[in-house]
């Protein structure tokens, strides 16, 4: 039983996943002063006694209480000449017990009736006669109504062919390669057109790379040997130990068999 390989030193690995592992960023360590630092708040936090870092919750609590039983104390002294208004309250005047000190509660009740009164004209609908006067004007919006209607399509139109988003990118770029790969064992030449053609819509796409081992390795099925030994040379002694160097021998190792078989 074989052990499993990871995906980044394997050849079977799907096309673009290689190259995403081998381009990502190894994880930085933590810097040692970092570490120092962050230890040192630790235990600095640790020595506080347990009584200080309670005594702020204590002190809020006291305070919370004595608020709630300063408001029940103004509520419970509240005189009993408070009169309710609507939403207000108003205090009724308390001179001497007379006939005027009866009557002054009925006095001030009346109040915000007659500025209910004054407000109540400031409300009123507005007369009928002003929604007959907009009659003609909806004929000039009728017809510029076509004219922005066709500007929306014409819009619309063009958003698409601004420009591609990335991952659209990629996935044109995986088809392509993809149909390419699946034509490589029983029709190199076929795999070789469709290289092409991914390297003429995308000359510096992002799977290039791949591009050009798959092209090296359909050269080789097509018998191109060569011309597959030539470019897989060229590519090692420009870059020995790059991302595609193991699979690039692989692909050598292939071509000296080949080369040694009797024709």
């Amino acid at each position: 039983m074989t052990e499993p390989r990871r995906w980044k030193d394997s050849p079977d690995a799907p096309i673009g996943v290689r190259e995403l592992l081998g381009a990502a960023r190894p994880t930085r360590p933590i810097d040692r002063v970092v570490l120092e630092r962050g230890a040192s708040r630790v235990s600095a936090i640790a020595s506080i006694p347990l009584a200080a870092a309670l005594w702020p919750k204590l002190a809020a609590a006291v305070i919370g209480v004595s608020a709630i039983g300063l408001v029940a104390g103004v509520r419970a002294t509240r005189t009993p000449d408070e009169v309710a208004i609507g939403n207000a309250r108003v205090l009724a005047s308390t001179p001497a017990p007379s006939s005027a000190a009866t009557a002054s509660p009925r006095d001030a009740v009346p109040a915000p009736e007659a500025s209910l009164d004054r407000d109540a004209p400031v409300v009123a609908p507005p007369p009928s006669p002003v929604v007959a006067t907009p009659q003609p004007v909806p004929e000039a919006p009728a017809a510029a109504a076509p004219s922005a209607e066709t500007a929306t399509p014409s819009t619309d139109a063009t958003r698409p062919s601004a420009s591609a988003s990335p991952a659209s990118t990629l996935a044109a770029e995986l088809a392509l390669l993809e149909g390419a790969r699946g034509a490589l064992a029983r029709d190199p030449e076929l795999a070789l057109e469709r290289i092409g053609a991914h390297r003429a819509r995308f000359p510096r796409g992002t799977l290039s790379g791949e591009r050009d081992v798959l092209e090296i390795d359909a050269l080789r099925r097509a018998g191109r040997l060569g011309d597959a030994r030539a470019r897989a040379q060229a590519w090692l002694e420009r870059d020995p130990t790059g991302f595609h160097a193991e699979r690039l021998r692989a692909i050598l190792g292939t071509l000296e068999e080949q080369s040694a078989e009797p024709r």
